[in-house]
């Protein structure tokens, strides 16, 4: 249904909490945080703005030393492999340490919607 609608001329809004199912279908991004809009953008825009490293746990305390957004464990990753979000890129010296990856729309959100004291930090 949706590859027949999505041919380039309509628009097709989609409403969900359960993004993974549909982050492949997207190109625009709209984030509601308790009917506030957190986020209005492109997926591309997205991919420029927002930088997810994927860092060994050796490198925590110097990504962490850089102010993410969030820190998450990444899943599926054996020894403990971690990410850090940024609004933009880190510091060179901290790109160093680690691998740039494609952040979840659910990290994302809970990287602009989480309040500030609470940290989600695992290394």
């Amino acid at each position: 249904l949706l590859d027949e609608w999505c041919d380039g001329q309509r628009s097709v809004l989609i409403s969900t909490h359960q993004v993974e199912e549909i982050e492949g279908l997207l190109s625009d991004v709209l984030m509601l945080n308790e009917g506030r809009l957190v986020l209005n953008t492109s997926l591309a825009a997205i991919d420029q703005r927002f930088v997810a490293l994927a860092h060994d746990p050796a490198a925590a305390q110097a990504v962490a030393a850089a102010h993410p957004l969030l820190r998450y464990r990444l899943p599926g990753h054996s020894g403990g492999g971690s990410a850090a979000l940024f609004d933009g890129p880190p510091p060179d010296a901290v790109a160093a340490l680690g691998q740039r990856v494609r952040p979840s729309l659910v990290d994302l959100f809970i990287a602009l919607t989480r309040a500030p004291e609470l940290d989600r930090r695992h290394g």
